[in-house]
C-alpha cells in the first residue's frame, strides 16, 4: 500500500530582503571602501555588496568533492545551489559539495542520511530523493540534535500526523505501522500500551 503525506504549508513566513553581516576593517581599507561608494553614488553597504559580488566572480572552483564544478567561478556554483528556502538551499549543498558542510550541518546531514523517514523512492529518476517538507517540519530539531546528540522520532511523528491530510483512517493506520516498524516507540516495545 503507497502512503503520500502532503503536508500542509505554512503561511505568514516573512522573508528578509537582506542579511545583517558585522565586519571588521583595517581603517585603511574602509576608507578606501567609503571613497568607492562616494565615487559609484551608493551606500557603503550597498558598495561592498557590489565588491563582494564582483569578487565571486574572479574565484575558481577547486578540484575536489564530487567536482562537477571543476574550474567553475564560484559565482556559478552558487548560481546553481542558491534557493530562497534554507533547508532547500542546505539539501543541494549537502548533496552536491558535502566537503563544504560545518561541523553541525555534517551531523544533520548524516541523521537525515541514515534514516530512511527523510527519503522516498523517485518514479522520474528511480533514485531516493529527500522529503524535502518532513525535513523542514523537523529543522529545528535537527538543529537540536547537534547539541544533544539525541533525537525524538516520535515528536516527529506526531508533527507528520498534525500536519498531514490522510485520505482515509485505513490510510493513517498504515501510515502508523509503518512507522512504528521503522522506529518503534522505545515504550512500547513489547506492544504494552
Amino acid at each position: 500500500m503507497k502512503i503520500k503525506i502532503p503536508l500542509k504549508r505554512k503561511r505568514g513566513i516573512r522573508l528578509a530582503r537582506t542579511e545583517i553581516v558585522h565586519i571588521r576593517l583595517e581603517p585603511r581599507t574602509r576608507f578606501a571602501a567609503e571613497l568607492g561608494s562616494r565615487l559609484h553614488k551608493r551606500s557603503l553597504s550597498s558598495f561592498i555588496e557590489a565588491a563582494i559580488e564582483n569578487y565571486l566572480t574572479t574565484i575558481e572552483f577547486p578540484s575536489f568533492a564530487h567536482n562537477k564544478f571543476a574550474s567553475a567561478k564560484l559565482n556559478s556554483v552558487v548560481d546553481q545551489l542558491w534557493h530562497i528556502d534554507e533547508i532547500t538551499r542546505f539539501i543541494r549543498l549537502a548533496q552536491t559539495l558535502p566537503t563544504l558542510l560545518t561541523y553541525e550541518e555534517e551531523c544533520i546531514w548524516e541523521l537525515i542520511v541514515h534514516e530512511h523517514c527523510f527519503w522516498y523512492q523517485s518514479k522520474k529518476t528511480k533514485q531516493r530523493e529527500p522529503l524535502i517538507d518532513l525535513i523542514r517540519e523537523a529543522w529545528e530539531d535537527l538543529q537540536e540534535f547537534t547539541k544533544t546528540g539525541e533525537f525524538d522520532f516520535q515528536k516527529l511523528r506526531n508533527k507528520v500526523i498534525e500536519h498531514s491530510e490522510f485520505d482515509s483512517e485505513e490510510t493513517f493506520k498504515a501510515f502508523s505501522e509503518l512507522w512504528n516498524e521503522l522506529w518503534p516507540d522505545p515504550e512500547n516495545v513489547d506492544g504494552k500500551a
